[in-house]
C-alpha cells in the first residue's frame, strides 16, 4: 500500500480545489496511507496545519510570500522520519510559498514520486488564471515564455501593483530557479482545454494527463423542488465572473411581457469593491426589487436555491479550468447556461447545459429567452439528458480513484517513460 503525502493551500475553505483535495482523501481512504499538509487542516498524527504567508503583516508578509523559511522548516520537521512513496500537491500558491518546492526537490532526490493537480493555470501563469485584472481581459502573453516576470509590468493581479510584483518574483523562483516543468513527474489537468494550454507552454506531453474532477453527491437530489420564476448565479463575486453582463442582460430580458415576473438571485462573496459596483449598477437600472444579493450560505441551502431556480447562469469571461457549478446545477435539477470560453463551455455541453457567446450580451439575452420562453419542452429535454448523465456521473469518482492509483504506482511511471 502506497504512503502518500497530500499538500494543498486550502482544505476546509470553499472552492473547487479544496473540494477535490477533500474528495481525494475520502476516496483513497482504504487504498493508500494518507498524510496531509494544508493551511487549515488542523493538527493530528496524520495532518499538519501550516501558517499561511497571508497571515503575516507588512514586510514579513512580503518575505514569506517569496520564500517562507518558517513554512519550509515546519514541513521539514514534521515529515522527518516519515517515508513517502508519493507526494500529491494540489493548488498551494494561495497559502504556501515557493519554499515548498525546495522541500519537494529534496524529496524527489530520495526517490519520492511527485504529482501536481493543476486546478488553475498556476503552472504556466504567474497570476494563476490567464487573466489581467487591470485590462479586465484574458491574457496569454506568458504562455510559451521562459520568463514569467512580466506579470509585474502588466499589473495583472486584482489587488494591484504590489501583488503583481510579488507574483512576478515568486514566478521567477518556481519557473526558473526550481523549474517546475521538470520537478513534477506527472501534472494532472482537470480538462482537456487546460491540458492544451500547458502543452502550449512547453510542458512535456508525456507528463500531462487529464482526469475529470470527482463529483460530490451533496448537490444530487432525488426530488427536484417546485420551480420559481428565478434565475440564479452562485460563486465568487469577482470581475472575471462578469456578473455585470448578467445584470445588464436580465434588465433587458424582463422587458419581455412573458418574463416580467422573473427575479435574479446572486449568491456569493469575494471582491467587496466589485460587489459595490454591481449594487450601483442595480440601482441605476432600478432593479432593486428584482435582483437580490446573498452572501454564500450553507451548501444544503445553496442546493435548494439552485433546484428551485429555472436557470443557472455562469457568465464568466475568464478561462475556467472545468466548471464545477455546471455539474452541481445538473445534479440539483436545473439546466445551466454558461459562457462558451475555456473549459466551462465544453462542460456545459457535456452535462446537459447551454452556451452563449462569451462576453456577448445579445447572445446571452437571446439564448436565455429561448430557454425560458420554451421552458416545458426545454426542461423535459434536460431531464432526459440528466437521467443518462447521472449514470455516467456515478462512474466518475471510481475512475478518478483508479486513475490516481495508477499514477501513484511506479509501474505507471515506467509505462509513461516508455
Amino acid at each position: 500500500m502506497k504512503t502518500v503525502l497530500h499538500i494543498g493551500s486550502g482544505y476546509k475553505k470553499g472552492g473547487g480545489g479544496a473540494f477535490v483535495l477533500r474528495e481525494t482523501l475520502r476516496l483513497l481512504e482504504n487504498h493508500t496511507i494518507n498524510y496531509l499538509i494544508a493551511v487549515d487542516c488542523g493538527n493530528s498524527e496524520t495532518t499538519k496545519e501550516i501558517k499561511s504567508w497571508q497571515q503575516y503583516r507588512g514586510l514579513q508578509k512580503v518575505i514569506n510570500a517569496v520564500f517562507s523559511a518558517e513554512q519550509y522548516n515546519e514541513i521539514k520537521k514534521w515529515t522527518e522520519g516519515k517515508k513517502f512513496d508519493v507526494i500529491h500537491v494540489q493548488n498551494y500558491l494561495s497559502g504556501l510559498s515557493p519554499s515548498l518546492l525546495k522541500f519537494l526537490r529534496e524529496q524527489k532526490k530520495q526517490g519520492v514520486r511527485l504529482i501536481f493537480t493543476a486546478h488553475e493555470y498556476s503552472g504556466i501563469c504567474a497570476n494563476s488564471c490567464l487573466y489581467n485584472y487591470e485590462k479586465n481581459a484574458v491574457c496569454e502573453r506568458c504562455i510559451g515564455s521562459k520568463w514569467k516576470f512580466r506579470c509585474a509590468f502588466l499589473n495583472c493581479d486584482r489587488r494591484g501593483r504590489l501583488y503583481s510584483v510579488l507574483k512576478g518574483i515568486r514566478a521567477s523562483i518556481y519557473y526558473n530557479r526550481e523549474n517546475i516543468k521538470d520537478l513534477f513527474d506527472c501534472v494532472i489537468c482537470v480538462s482537456e482545454f487546460q491540458k492544451q494550454k500547458y502543452q502550449q507552454d512547453g510542458y512535456d506531453s508525456q507528463k500531462l494527463t487529464f482526469i475529470q474532477n470527482p463529483v460530490s453527491d451533496v448537490f444530487s437530489v432525488s426530488r427536484i423542488p417546485e420551480k420559481k420564476k428565478q434565475i440564479l448565479y452562485y460563486g465568487r463575486i469577482s470581475p472575471e465572473k462578469n456578473i455585470e453582463l448578467l445584470i445588464d442582460a436580465f434588465a433587458e430580458m424582463i422587458k419581455e411581457p412573458d418574463l416580467t415576473e422573473y427575479k435574479l438571485l446572486l449568491i456569493g462573496s469575494g471582491d467587496s469593491v466589485y460587489q459595490d459596483r454591481l449594487q450601483r449598477r442595480i440601482r441605476d437600472l432600478k432593479l432593486e426589487k428584482t435582483v437580490t444579493f446573498c452572501d454564500m450560505m450553507p451548501q444544503q441551502e445553496v442546493v435548494k436555491k439552485v433546484g428551485e431556480s429555472m436557470l443557472c447562469i455562469q457568465p464568466a469571461k475568464c478561462y475556467e479550468t472545468f466548471g464545477l457549478t455546471v455539474v452541481e446545477s445538473l445534479l440539483a435539477g436545473t439546466p445551466c447556461l454558461a459562457s462558451d470560453i475555456g473549459a466551462v463551455g465544453a462542460t456545459a455541453k457535456q452535462f446537459g447545459g447551454y452556451v452563449f457567446t462569451a462576453n456577448n450580451r445579445d447572445s446571452l439575452i437571446e439564448t436565455a429567452k429561448t430557454i425560458l420562453n420554451n421552458y416545458p419542452e426545454e426542461f423535459d429535454s434536460f431531464l432526459e439528458k440528466r437521467q443518462c448523465i447521472l449514470v455516467d456521473i456515478r462512474k466518475v469518482n471510481r475512475v478518478y480513484k483508479d486513475r490516481l492509483l495508477e499514477i501513484y504506482s511506479e509501474e505507471s511511471k515506467r509505462i509513461e517513460e516508455n
